[in-house]
């Protein structure tokens, strides 16, 4: 976020109404990251592990995965169709990092990007 904001965000909020609406000038930056892979939290019930393979998607691509569920989120890492943006990608390691988390043997995918998501959901 330090090297593309808050300029990338006040280039969408000219274009996409969505982001316009929120009246911020920049994303709110994230009240907690994680140093080390994986970062582990959980309870009596669950447990969530957040994973960093390297650059695909982006430098700051994470994957959340909830391995009692079999459970893996992408973010944009892996989509639904040919909907992602690669302009700050790694094009010869995305599918390197896409491997690795393939190992986790997940039951169910959530991508990031797809036409079907909106704030609704």
């Amino acid at each position: 976020m330090n090297r593309y904001e808050p300029a990338r965000w006040q280039a969408a909020a000219r274009s996409r109404p969505d982001v316009a609406e929120m009246k911020r000038n920049a994303p709110e930056k994230p009240q907690q990251t994680f140093d080390k892979s994986p970062y582990i939290l959980k309870d009596s019930t669950r447990e969530v592990q957040f994973l960093f393979f390297r650059l695909a998607h982006t430098r700051g691509d994470g994957f959340a995965w909830l391995p009692k569920e079999r459970v893996l989120c992408t973010g944009d890492a892996s989509t639904n169709g040919p909907y992602n943006n690669t302009a700050d990608a790694n094009l010869g390691n995305w599918p390197n990092v896409l491997a690795q988390a393939e190992k986790l043997g997940p039951q169910f995918v959530l991508p990031g990007t797809d036409p079907r998501a909106d704030r609704r959901f």
